[in-house]
């Protein structure tokens, strides 16, 4: 059975394997694998490139590793699930 044959069965229809290639590599950066593998298993040149396209999964990452060590300061209020929002969220 084709790409398209398949996809139209299971009601996607418009659905392309790259569309797959998108998900499979959002899921992996979203659960906090290394970009640089990422890279290599899509055979993107660098990491940069990967994370040109789906660095924007991280930003979350970065206000909870904010929020980490403002707490150990003491510039940022430490919450026991390291869930912080940005400010203004």
């Amino acid at each position: 059975m084709g790409w398209r044959r398949a996809a139209a069965s299971v009601g996607a229809p418009t659905l392309r394997v790259h569309d797959l290639r998108h998900t499979a590599a959002s899921i992996w950066l979203a659960q906090g694998a290394d970009p640089k593998v990422v890279q290599r298993v899509l055979g993107h040149t660098t990491a940069s490139m990967t994370m040109d396209l789906y660095g924007h999964l991280l930003d979350v990452d970065l206000w909870t590793a904010a929020g980490k060590v403002g707490g150990i300061s003491g510039a940022f209020p430490a919450t026991s699930g390291g869930d912080e929002e940005a400010p203004g969220q």
